[in-house]
Protein backbone atom coordinates (compact mmCIF):
# COMPACT_ATOMS: atom_id res chain seq x y z
CA UNK A 1 0.00 0.00 0.00
CA UNK A 2 1.31 3.36 -1.00
CA UNK A 3 1.18 6.58 0.93
CA UNK A 4 -1.39 8.02 -1.52
CA UNK A 5 -3.73 5.09 -0.88
CA UNK A 6 -3.50 5.55 2.89
CA UNK A 7 -4.08 9.31 2.60
CA UNK A 8 -7.13 8.80 0.36
CA UNK A 9 -8.53 6.15 2.70
CA UNK A 10 -8.06 8.47 5.72
CA UNK A 11 -9.75 11.34 3.85
CA UNK A 12 -12.67 9.08 2.97
CA UNK A 13 -13.09 7.96 6.58
CA UNK A 14 -12.93 11.55 7.84
CA UNK A 15 -15.52 12.65 5.27
CA UNK A 16 -17.84 9.84 6.38
CA UNK A 17 -17.47 10.83 10.03
CA UNK A 18 -18.17 14.50 9.25
CA UNK A 19 -21.24 13.61 7.17
CA UNK A 20 -22.55 11.33 9.93
CA UNK A 21 -21.70 13.23 13.10
CA UNK A 22 -20.90 16.79 12.01
CA UNK A 23 -23.12 19.78 12.67
CA UNK A 24 -25.42 21.01 9.91
CA UNK A 25 -23.22 23.95 8.87
CA UNK A 26 -20.19 21.65 8.62
CA UNK A 27 -22.09 19.21 6.43
CA UNK A 28 -23.33 22.02 4.17
CA UNK A 29 -19.81 23.41 3.90
CA UNK A 30 -18.43 20.00 2.94
CA UNK A 31 -21.04 19.55 0.19
CA UNK A 32 -20.43 23.10 -1.07
CA UNK A 33 -16.68 22.47 -1.31
CA UNK A 34 -17.24 19.16 -3.12
CA UNK A 35 -19.63 20.72 -5.64
CA UNK A 36 -17.30 23.70 -6.17
CA UNK A 37 -14.31 21.46 -6.83
CA UNK A 38 -16.20 19.31 -9.32
CA UNK A 39 -16.46 16.08 -7.31
CA UNK A 40 -20.06 15.61 -8.49
CA UNK A 41 -19.66 16.85 -12.09
CA UNK A 42 -20.18 13.28 -13.28
CA UNK A 43 -23.86 13.68 -12.31
CA UNK A 44 -24.41 16.87 -14.34
CA UNK A 45 -25.72 14.94 -17.31
CA UNK A 46 -27.30 11.52 -16.92
CA UNK A 47 -29.69 11.17 -19.87
CA UNK A 48 -31.21 7.74 -20.19
CA UNK A 49 -30.57 6.89 -16.53
CA UNK A 50 -32.16 3.50 -15.88
CA UNK A 51 -34.35 4.90 -13.09
CA UNK A 52 -35.93 7.61 -15.28
CA UNK A 53 -38.23 5.13 -17.03
CA UNK A 54 -39.64 3.95 -13.70
CA UNK A 55 -40.08 7.49 -12.39
CA UNK A 56 -41.85 8.59 -15.58
CA UNK A 57 -44.05 5.49 -15.58
CA UNK A 58 -45.21 5.80 -11.98
CA UNK A 59 -45.23 9.59 -11.58
CA UNK A 60 -48.66 9.52 -13.20
CA UNK A 61 -48.80 13.30 -13.70
CA UNK A 62 -48.24 13.75 -9.95
CA UNK A 63 -45.56 15.51 -7.94
CA UNK A 64 -41.94 14.41 -7.66
CA UNK A 65 -39.83 15.24 -4.60
CA UNK A 66 -36.11 14.75 -5.22
CA UNK A 67 -34.16 14.89 -1.94
CA UNK A 68 -30.51 15.53 -2.65
CA UNK A 69 -31.22 16.79 -6.16
CA UNK A 70 -27.76 18.27 -6.66
CA UNK A 71 -27.69 20.48 -9.72
CA UNK A 72 -31.17 19.41 -10.81
CA UNK A 73 -30.23 17.19 -13.75
CA UNK A 74 -33.06 14.76 -12.98
CA UNK A 75 -35.63 17.54 -13.22
CA UNK A 76 -34.08 18.60 -16.50
CA UNK A 77 -33.87 15.14 -18.03
CA UNK A 78 -37.23 13.61 -17.09
CA UNK A 79 -40.04 13.83 -19.63
CA UNK A 80 -41.96 16.90 -18.41
CA UNK A 81 -45.26 15.42 -19.57
CA UNK A 82 -44.91 12.53 -17.09
CA UNK A 83 -45.31 14.63 -13.94
CA UNK A 84 -47.23 17.63 -12.64
CA UNK A 85 -44.37 19.28 -10.80
CA UNK A 86 -40.86 18.49 -9.64
CA UNK A 87 -39.33 19.77 -6.41
CA UNK A 88 -35.63 19.29 -5.86
CA UNK A 89 -34.10 19.80 -2.41
CA UNK A 90 -30.39 19.97 -1.65
CA UNK A 91 -28.22 21.04 1.28
CA UNK A 92 -25.56 22.53 -1.00
CA UNK A 93 -25.98 26.19 -1.94
CA UNK A 94 -23.55 25.64 -4.82
CA UNK A 95 -25.64 22.78 -6.24
CA UNK A 96 -28.87 24.77 -5.99
CA UNK A 97 -27.25 27.75 -7.73
CA UNK A 98 -26.23 25.42 -10.57
CA UNK A 99 -29.77 24.06 -10.75
CA UNK A 100 -31.14 27.58 -10.96
CA UNK A 101 -28.69 28.36 -13.75
CA UNK A 102 -29.63 25.21 -15.65
CA UNK A 103 -33.37 25.55 -15.24
CA UNK A 104 -33.42 29.32 -15.68
CA UNK A 105 -36.76 31.04 -15.32
CA UNK A 106 -38.60 27.84 -14.40
CA UNK A 107 -37.01 27.67 -10.96
CA UNK A 108 -38.47 29.34 -7.95
CA UNK A 109 -36.61 29.34 -4.65
CA UNK A 110 -38.91 28.30 -1.85
CA UNK A 111 -38.26 27.86 1.83
CA UNK A 112 -40.84 26.09 3.92
CA UNK A 113 -40.62 25.35 7.60
CA UNK A 114 -40.53 21.60 6.94
CA UNK A 115 -37.72 21.79 4.36
CA UNK A 116 -35.83 24.31 6.47
CA UNK A 117 -35.56 21.64 9.16
CA UNK A 118 -34.06 19.12 6.72
CA UNK A 119 -32.37 21.14 3.98
CA UNK A 120 -32.40 24.92 3.82
CA UNK A 121 -32.77 25.46 0.08
CA UNK A 122 -35.13 24.02 -2.50
CA UNK A 123 -35.79 24.64 -6.12
CA UNK A 124 -39.13 23.89 -7.73
CA UNK A 125 -39.91 23.21 -11.36
CA UNK A 126 -43.46 22.99 -12.61
CA UNK A 127 -44.14 21.48 -16.01
CA UNK A 128 -46.97 23.95 -16.46
CA UNK A 129 -44.62 26.99 -16.56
Amino acid sequence: MGLMYVAEKARSILRGLLQTYGIKSMKRSLWNVEFSRGRWDCLESTPGDVVYGCIEKYANKGSILDLGCGSGSTGNELDATAYGDYTGVDISDVAVERAEGELGRMVERIKTSIFRQIFPITCQLSSST
